[in-house]
């Protein structure tokens, strides 16, 4: 973790650069500010406002106690992730089961007061102002896009259920099935609480040692669930939401992640309920 706020708890191997409102656990700490505890193999260049834990320490002030040598806190141990594949694959067969679309050309375009579900078989982009209804799953085969102040709305009828948009090429999961949703475009639910659309990246690159962003959003675009299991979320520039989910993240330009209690609790259309 590095360059960011982290108003709560936060646990690394290597916490630089970076402000932690709660207790910092790390093998490095380094160049940081905290506001709770610390337990630490090496910290340097820090303000600890709690307890400090350390085997070496270099200019660091410690307002509360110093523990000298210690125990370092483990890795962390990978998660699984909260969608299984498995999951997924049973969300496209759903789609396939609502039709699919083969446009004219490519990319597909959906205009202004139109609806979209199901399979579309190249990739797709909502632009300009065009409001756009999501009445069923969607897999898109190839990339989702949307700009400037599009909007993909969930269809009233979901009520309090979300809805699922994902993006995925099996043919080429490297450089496509990636989401980019940016200027001002936002994805919103049906208007319930609790209801949103999850857009999801099967894009793998990340995972296999590339630099292809799986979902990139940015400049105060807004959705409710980014998931990207295999590959990278890039957030920037005043990017909210409410939860993203990848194995590999970037924030950057003022993006901000805030948790809502509940979304453990959302509950989808049909097909597998993601936790």
């Amino acid at each position: 973790i590095t360059g960011m706020t982290v108003d709560a708890r936060a646990q690394a191997r290597i916490i630089d650069n970076t402000t932690v409102g709660g207790r910092a656990d790390a093998f490095t700490l380094s160049n940081s500010t905290v506001g709770g505890n610390v337990n630490a193999n090496a910290i340097s260049n820090c303000t600890i406002n709690g307890n400090a834990s350390y085997n070496t320490r270099t200019n660091c002030t410690v307002n509360g106690m110093s523990t000298t040598p210690t125990v370092p806190p483990a890795d962390l141990s990978p998660l699984a992730m909260p969608i299984s594949d498995s999951a997924l694959d049973d969300w496209e067969r759903e789609a396939s089961l609502l039709g699919t679309t083969t446009p004219a050309s490519c990319p597909y375009k959906p205009v202004d007061g139109s609806t979209i579900q199901g399979v579309v078989t190249c990739d797709v982009s909502i632009e300009g102002t065009n409001i756009v209804t999501l009445t069923g799953v969607l897999r898109v085969i190839g990339n989702f896009n949307m700009q400037n102040s599009a909007q993909l709305r969930l269809a009233p009828s979901f009520g309090r259920l979300s809805g699922i948009v994902i993006a995925d090429n099996v043919t080429n999961r490297t450089t496509s099935s990636k989401v980019e949703i940016t200027n001002s475009a936002q994805i919103l639910g049906s208007g319930q609480p609790s209801s949103y659309i999850m857009a999801v990246s099967r894009n793998n690159s990340a995972e296999t040692g590339g630099s292809e962003e799986a979902i990139e959003v940015g400049n105060s675009s807004t959705a409710a669930i980014y998931y990207a299991p295999h590959g990278l979320i890039a957030l920037q520039n005043n990017v909210n939401l409410k939860e993203a989910t990848s194995w590999k993240m970037h924030l950057k330009n003022s993006s901000a992640v805030t948790y809502e209690s509940g979304l453990p609790d959302v509950k989808f259309s049909s097909g597998p309920t993601g936790a």
